[in-house]
């Protein structure tokens, strides 16, 4: 029984994680393409995980709500915050900072 629980366990954790970098990796590309849209740089083409919580599925469930950071520049002089809003997988929400274009 205990060995059943340890395997339970670490497909949990192996779950989570899997779902974590799919998250990331979809918020990442989402701030790029917005970063394009207005001609905009992502710094470190990156995001950073600053907020995970629970929240409500568009089905009904329940489901991680992550909030992402990221850096933009319109002309490499200046650093800009944006923040993506993930719903499980899926994009909610990208807002970035007001800037001066170049």
């Amino acid at each position: 029984m205990k060995r059943l629980l340890f395997f339970v366990l670490i497909g949990a954790i192996a779950a989570f994680w899997w779902h974590s970098m799919q998250a990331r990796e979809n918020a990442r590309q989402a701030a790029k393409r917005e970063c394009e849209k207005f001609g905009l740089t992502l710094i470190d083409d990156t995001v950073e995980r600053i907020h995970i919580g629970f929240g409500r599925s568009h089905g009904g469930g329940s489901t991680f709500v992550r909030i992402y950071q990221f850096e933009f520049t319109p002309n490499g002089a200046r650093r800009y915050k944006g923040l993506v809003r993930m719903r499980g997988t899926t994009v909610e929400d990208i807002r970035m900072e007001p800037y001066e274009a170049a």
